[in-house]
């Protein structure tokens, strides 16, 4: 029953009230919203994932969110965060998290012509294209199979390597997809028996920011934040290697990129992570981010955002229902959010 409402009723109750109801009914002035991509082409490492936003898409997205929220930058948000001067108006700020190559060509031009400052959360082992996010990696292997003739005995060896290390799944796509950040190497024996080159790819194709493009982008007036160094989940790492993945990554950033201050978007989620990691967060880190809609942990610097990519239904539903769960996290006084 109460799966049935958050898919049927609850849209239906959030959608008929305007956003100027629920920025009243909620207080919450500040939203967030991110994505990783945007793009008209089709891009091998992503797709097979999900369908990014095209370029009409998201201009439509921004256009949108304009008649409602004024944008503002990360420091204007640190300084809302610690009272150090409020925001008393509508507004938003938009992120880019995985710091992928299409927000210097295609995304950063746009942002520009409206004059919407912008963060780009960067994954230090990937900066420069040196590596690769490991579902970007499962993405090519699954692009591979859907769209080459492969022999029998090669779909045969890629499910040998998938049985021996008892990675289970409805079909070959979803079994590789379920390979985890731990089993990552798995990855790279398919690769090989598909003929992919991983390393060839990021040479050619250029997923990733490169160096430049980063310092042109904060040139424009875009922010750099971390993002880990490697993109683990959170959830299933012990808490050295938590702080391990959080602080290097903020090193990097501030090291290469003089960013002052550091900002923090979890990889993935900041689910199940524990109260003792956002306790570290508390202290070590200026601003860090998740991805669950809107709210603000009570008494912290952590912040949530509304993903724009998934599912794509429109901004406007979208951010009608994220105000809707803040208004029953607000009642309920037991919620960790505010």
């Amino acid at each position: 029953m109460l799966e049935f409402a958050k898919k049927h009723i609850l849209p239906y109750i959030s959608d008929i009230l305007t956003i100027q109801f629920w920025i009243k009914i909620t207080g919450q002035k500040v939203i967030h919203i991110f994505y990783h991509t945007v793009s008209d082409g089709y891009l091998p490492h992503i797709n097979p994932l999900y369908q990014p936003k095209t370029i009409k898409e998201f201009k439509n997205d921004i256009d949108f969110i304009l008649k409602y929220f004024a944008p503002v930058s990360i420091n204007d948000i640190y300084q809302h965060i610690t009272k150090e001067k409020l925001i008393t108006k509508p507004s938003f700020h938009i992120s880019f998290d995985d710091g992928l190559s299409e927000v210097s060509s295609v995304i950063a031009p746009i942002l520009q012509e409206k004059g919407i400052p912008a963060t780009v959360f960067v994954n230090s082992a990937f900066v420069d294209n040196k590596d690769m996010l490991y579902r970007y990696k499962a993405a090519l292997l699954i692009d591979k199979i859907c769209n080459s003739d492969l022999s029998f005995s090669k779909i045969n060896e890629v499910e040998n390597i998938l049985n021996l290390s008892k990675i289970r799944g409805k079909n070959l796509k979803e079994r590789i997809l379920n390979v985890n950040y731990s089993q990552q190497s798995i990855l790279n024996e398919i690769a090989s028996v598909l003929d992919i080159d991983f390393d060839d790819f990021l040479q050619k194709q250029k997923p990733y920011l490169t160096f430049d493009e980063i310092k042109d982008l904060q040139h424009k007036g875009f922010t750099i934040g971390a993002h880990s160094i490697d993109h683990p989940d959170f959830a299933f790492i012990n808490q050295e290697e938590k702080i391990r993945q959080t602080e290097e990554s903020i090193k990097f950033v501030q090291k290469y990129f003089y960013e002052e201050k550091g900002y923090f978007a979890f990889p993935f989620s900041d689910l199940n992570v524990g109260d003792d990691f956002f306790l570290y967060l508390k202290l070590h880190v200026a601003l860090s981010f998740g991805i669950s809609g809107i709210s603000v942990r009570k008494d912290s610097n952590h912040v949530q955002r509304i993903e724009l990519e998934k599912p794509k239904i429109s901004i406007k539903k979208r951010i009608k229902y994220c105000f809707l769960i803040n208004f029953f996290k607000k009642c309920n006084l037991k919620n960790n959010y505010a």
